[in-house]
C-alpha cells in the first residue's frame, strides 16, 4: 500500500517513506530543515489519533451548545482517564491499580506521584464506581 503524500496525512500519522523520517519535530516547530537539533519523529498510536479526532468533534459540540459544554468536557475527561488506565494496565507488570501494594516496590516507587494519583483516581471512579469525577484527586 502506498502512503499518501506527507501534506495529506493526518497530523501525527506514522509513515514509512523517507521524507517523513527526514522531517523532525524540530524542523516543523522552527520553520526549516536543519535549523534545530534533530529529534526522532513522534509516534502516535491509532487509538491516540482516534481519541484526538473524537475530542475535536466534542469541542465543536461544546462551541455549538455552550449550555452542555461542562458535561461534555467531563465526559471527554473521563474517556481520557479510561484510556490512560487501559494503556497503563496493558503494559504494567505489577499488581492491578488499586490492589494492595500496587504502587510499592521498585517499580511502584519509580512512578511519579501525579501519575499514581491519576491512575488511582481513574480506578476509583471508573472501575470501582465510587466517588465522582469532580470530587476526587483534587
Amino acid at each position: 500500500a502506498e502512503s499518501a503524500p506527507p501534506d495529506e496525512q493526518p497530523q501525527g500519522a506514522l509513515t514509512s517513506d523517507a521524507h517523513a523520517s527526514e522531517h523532525s519535530a524540530a524542523d516543523s516547530a522552527d520553520g526549516g530543515e536543519g535549523s534545530g537539533p534533530a529529534r526522532a519523529p513522534t509516534a502516535v498510536s491509532a487509538t491516540g489519533v482516534q481519541f484526538g479526532k473524537m475530542a475535536a468533534r466534542y469541542a465543536a459540540v461544546m462551541r455549538a451548545l455552550p449550555a452542555v459544554a461542562p458535561d461534555v468536557f467531563t465526559g471527554v475527561a473521563g474517556l481520557f482517564e479510561l484510556l490512560l488506565l487501559a494503556v497503563f494496565a496493558t503494559f504494567w507488570g505489577g499488581p492491578p491499580v488499586g490492589a494492595p501494594g500496587w504502587d510499592e516496590g521498585a517499580r511502584g516507587e519509580a512512578l511519579p506521584a501525579r501519575l499514581k494519583g491519576a491512575l488511582l483516581r481513574a480506578h476509583t471512579v471508573h472501575v470501582e464506581g465510587s466517588g465522582d469525577a469532580a470530587g476526587l484527586g483534587d
